[in-house]
């Protein structure tokens, strides 16, 4: 196991990024901590938790709340609710069935109702085959996702180049083709990128990627123009 480690963002934000391959592709990918008001801890897309790890997430506090953000973001759920037994596995409401091995607490739902809220809201973006929640922690003007978007995508190895060069990540933020072709419902889609554009976020982490740390509004609606209209 790869001895992952925590990177902090923010006051009470926190990173770890992790080696991922898919179909050869090295993705790469990145769980996200968040402390909340009430002082325990709030985690996104969980990584392989190595020992490390969880003694550097345990001296921040309690862990809360796991959340399994997508239909895809689930490979080490099962692992983080074995590391933090007490805190309560959420996930998007396919992952019932998908994971029949898993016990899920709570369900992600469209109407961004949300328990971490104030300090977490909430916006679910349908029309795609990835039924992904997307997250906005005020107090850091962050957005957290993991699917959404992916950001500078390179690697040493000649399938993750050519990956990223034909999917249009190479050395930008950008959506790309596959991301793209998931989206079957485009207004759909479309209508609630726009709620995801209202919120106040200047930094945006992302699964795959590099974090983007400043002018991600921008760079979010530049990425989704093929999807919103060039007036956006």
């Amino acid at each position: 196991m790869t001895d992952t480690t925590l990177e902090r963002l923010a006051d009470t934000l926190w990173v770890s990024a992790a080696p991922l391959a898919m179909l050869g592709v090295q993705v790469g990918t990145r769980m996200t901590l968040v402390r909340l008001s009430d002082r325990s801890l709030w985690l996104h897309s969980p990584v392989a938790i190595s020992a490390t790890l969880k003694t550097q997430v345990d001296a921040l506090g309690p862990v809360s709340w796991i959340v399994a953000p997508n239909r895809f973001h689930h490979l080490y759920a099962g692992e983080a609710a074995t590391a933090w037994p007490d805190a309560k596995l959420v996930g998007e409401p396919g992952l019932a069935n998908k994971r029949k091995d898993l016990r899920f607490d709570a369900l992600l739902d469209e109407t961004g109702s949300s328990p971490w809220a104030p300090d977490i809201e909430s916006q679910f973006v349908g029309g795609t085959l990835l039924h992904e929640t997307i997250f906005f922690h005020a107090a850091s003007r962050t957005l957290i996702t993991s699917d959404i978007a992916e950001n500078c995508l390179t690697g040493e190895d000649l399938l993750t180049r050519i990956y990223a060069r034909l999917g249009g990540v190479s050395d930008r933020f950008a959506v790309p083709l596959l991301l793209r072709l998931c989206y079957r419902d485009k207004a759909r889609g479309a209508q609630d990128i726009r709620r995801v554009l209202e919120w106040d976020f200047d930094r945006i982490i992302l699964a795959h990627g590099k974090v983007l740390e400043s002018g991600g509004k921008a760079a979010l609606l530049e990425s989704y123009r093929w999807l919103l209209g060039k007036a956006a």
